[in-house]
């Protein structure tokens, strides 16, 4: 199967990356310097995704989420909770 890279203007676009160790950090770099507006989906953040955490990811601060429920899309807000480290053996490298 031969794979190609796909050519996207991401100036100001949103865009997810799940998970939040080495290959999540490789993906959000190359995202923020396309200019996207990028969110990390992670129980556990790498320390080089950390420190590109705003301060608007810190606990206890006010966000607001965007969903969806019953095919309409709403606006909700959501306060940050800090999780207990998740460092499972497997993910040790």
């Amino acid at each position: 199967m031969a794979l190609f890279p796909p050519f996207v203007e991401l100036q100001g676009r949103p865009c997810v990356v799940l998970g939040g160790g080495a290959v999540a950090e490789r993906k959000v770099e190359s995202l923020l310097a396309a200019g996207a507006v990028v969110t990390v989906v992670s129980p556990a953040l790498s320390p080089a995704l950390a420190t590109l955490a705003s301060d608007q990811a810190q606990p206890a601060a006010r966000l607001e989420m965007e969903l969806t429920v019953n095919h309409e899309r709403k606006r909700v807000g959501v306060a940050v909770k800090p999780l207990p480290f998740f460092d499972p053996p497997r993910k040790r490298a």
